[in-house]
């Protein structure tokens, strides 16, 4: 048999069908060289590996070629099929490939990771694409070419109803240190955490698999940032969120430093604390109206 080629271009084909119905069509320019008194053998599922030239080109990148690896280990595959009506043959087939949702939610963190990690010197252009090359002979697929794609309008969750990183049901109030033992209903949970040192007048937010056991960890570290807490708060994080939950904890250690003090930020500074010299934050207030923000602006 042979080989073939497909580009998945942003610009031309835009992803929300790809995102929504995990599905892309192979169209019918793509499939020029195809031999359609053999169609079947085109069919069916081939299995995804990251190509050489891939692994190579983000091997400076933990985040990216971590995610690489994930997928090359994960043996996840693409799938090609064909619409059987009667009133499709030939070349006017109505040819698709579906990919898991596994390789689609790889592809995001790729981009999301690139977005964090690399901004300052990032460009996202309608031009990126996914090119996949297709080995009929031994139903192998190698990715030639993973690049940034925008999630932001492109999401998969198209409905109009609020979504929240937080399960807002259990977003707790900040609670005295003694308190935390009690904390069953979070043991297995996973979500940000908030810890404070009325003491020495310290804030640490972190994030956690295991919210109440990484909470009990900063207590058994001597040279922990935080040992001495003395009250503690937690939001719950929905399943569905879980890999980003290391973008929930960065959104908030910034938001936060730009109030605080953070000495180790090189970033974020100087602090509104800093900046004004400001010695109780009590008296100052939010003036929002709302707590919860939805889609409607």
């Amino acid at each position: 048999m042979s080989k073939f080629r497909i580009e998945y271009n942003m610009k031309d084909r835009g992803l929300p069908t790809l995102f929504k119905y995990q599905y892309f069509t192979i169209d019918k320019k793509e499939r020029m060289n195809w031999d359609y008194e053999n169609l079947n053998d085109y069919m069916g599922d081939y299995s995804l590996h990251i190509s050489t030239d891939v692994m190579n080109k983000f091997a400076h990148n933990e985040i990216i070629s971590s995610a690489l690896a994930d997928l090359e280990e994960s043996e996840s595959n693409l799938t090609i099929s064909k619409n059987m009506s009667d009133r499709y043959s030939g070349n006017k087939q109505y040819i698709k490939c579906r990919i898991t949702k596994y390789i689609l939610k790889t592809i995001k963190k790729i981009f999301i990771s690139t977005l964090v990690y690399e901004s300052a010197n990032l460009e996202i252009q309608e031009s990126e694409s996914l090119v996949f090359v297709f080995d009929t002979d031994k139903k192998a697929v190698d990715s030639l070419s993973v690049e940034a794609i925008g999630i932001n309008q492109y999401s998969v969750e198209n409905e109009k109803s609020v979504k929240d990183f937080y399960d807002r049901s259990q977003m707790s109030p900040w609670k005295e240190r003694n308190k935390l033992e009690k904390e069953s209903e979070i043991a297995s949970r996973a979500g940000v955490y908030m810890l404070y040192d009325e003491n020495a007048n310290s804030f640490y937010v972190g994030k956690a698999i295991q919210l109440k056991e990484r909470m009990i960890q900063h207590t058994k570290n001597p040279n922990d940032p935080i040992p001495n807490f003395t009250h503690y708060r937690y939001s719950v994080i929905s399943p569905e969120y879980y890999e980003f939950l290391y973008l929930i904890e960065n959104a908030a250690i910034h938001d936060f430093a730009w109030l605080l003090d953070m000495p180790a930020a090189k970033k974020y500074t100087p602090s509104l604390v800093k900046k004004l010299k400001i010695v109780d934050l009590s008296s100052c207030h939010m003036v929002n109206t709302a707590e919860h923000q939805t889609r409607k602006q």
